[in-house]
């Protein structure tokens, strides 16, 4: 299987963004890539890569734009605001499922592709060691087209600093 190296809905987003995100433009973008190559890995229709070139590059958005770990509702509401702004016309209900379910720790076998999303950002966010039959081979083409860049380094480091900061509620993303 080919790596997918561009895709216009993203760039469109992380331009977007790129003042947003500053010095972690280049690693969240890696991130929503590698994301859509383990996605695709795992099959997309033509319908569902339209629904994932929104969903993906708002999946963790709210994390810079309101500065916060509980950002999954608020990613969604950026990724419904740049959906009606920009009059899209993607299942607005199957992106709010992708972006709210993403961190959900059980599987999610009533959703097909939510559970191919949440098992492609586990794959990231493991580099690799969790893989989903994904081959090792593909985990590497990818991750040499779109190196980590430090993205996990820094989401892990924001995670557990708000773990530390919010003892009740240390990890606000996960869904059981």
């Amino acid at each position: 299987m080919e790596v997918i190296h561009q895709n216009e809905s993203f760039e469109i987003i992380f331009d977007k963004f790129k003042d947003l995100l500053g010095n972690n433009a280049m690693g969240y973008r890696g991130h929503c890539y590698r994301v859509l190559n383990y996605m695709h890995y795992l099959k997309l229709s033509e319908q569902d890569m339209e629904i994932v070139a929104v969903a993906i590059p708002f999946h963790d958005i709210g994390v810079w734009s309101h500065n916060t770990m509980d950002y999954l509702e608020v990613s969604f509401l950026e990724a419904r605001k740049y959906i009606r702004m920009n009059k899209l016309t993607v299942d607005e209900e199957q992106i709010e499922t992708l972006i709210l379910d993403h961190h959900t720790i059980r599987s999610l076998k009533d959703r097909d592709l939510a559970e191919k999303m949440r098992k492609a950002d586990l794959v990231d966010l493991s580099f690799g060691l969790i893989h989903f039959n994904i081959p090792s081979t593909f985990i590497r083409s990818v991750h040499k087209s779109f190196p980590y860049q430090g993205f996990q380094k820094n989401i892990y480091g924001k995670v557990i600093r708000y773990a530390f900061q919010n003892p009740k509620k240390p990890f606000p993303m996960l869904k059981f």
